[in-house]
C-alpha cells in the first residue's frame, strides 16, 4: 500500500513540471521524467515488478488506446476510396509484422511467433 501512495504522489509532480508557461514540457514528458528520476533507471524507490503497478500499467494502456480510438473520424476513412487505403494498409501491416515475428523467432530461437 505505501508503494502506491509513492506512486500516487510522485505522479503528480509530472503535471507540476509542466504548469510554468515558460518552460511548455507537457505533461506526458513530466510523467516520463519523473518515472525515470524514481524508477528503475534513477534511484529505484519504485519497485517496477509490483503486482499493484502491473495491473496500473495493464489500466493506464487501455485508456490510451481508447483515446486514441476516440480521435479516429470512422466516416473520413469510408468516404470513398479512403477505405480501399485502409484496408491495404491493415494487410501491409499485418503481412509486416508476420514476416518479423517469423524473422525474429528464427533469429532468437524463441518459437512461438504469434
Amino acid at each position: 500500500m505505501a508503494s502506491l501512495t509513492l506512486v500516487l504522489a510522485i505522479g503528480l509532480l509530472g503535471p507540476l513540471l509542466a504548469l510554468p508557461r515558460r518552460v511548455g514540457l507537457p505533461i506526458a514528458m513530466g510523467e516520463l521524467l519523473v518515472g525515470f528520476a524514481f524508477g528503475t533507471s534513477g534511484l529505484r524507490w519504485i519497485n517496477a515488478n509490483d503486482p499493484t503497478l502491473h495491473f496500473l500499467q495493464q489500466v493506464g494502456f487501455a485508456l490510451v488506446m481508447m483515446v486514441v480510438a476516440s480521435h479516429i473520424d470512422v466516416p473520413t476513412i469510408f468516404r470513398g476510396s479512403n477505405w480501399l487505403r485502409a484496408l491495404r494498409n491493415v494487410v501491409v501491416t499485418a503481412a509486416i509484422g508476420a514476416v518479423g515475428a517469423i524473422g525474429i523467432a528464427k533469429v532468437t530461437g524463441f518459437n512461438q511467433p504469434a
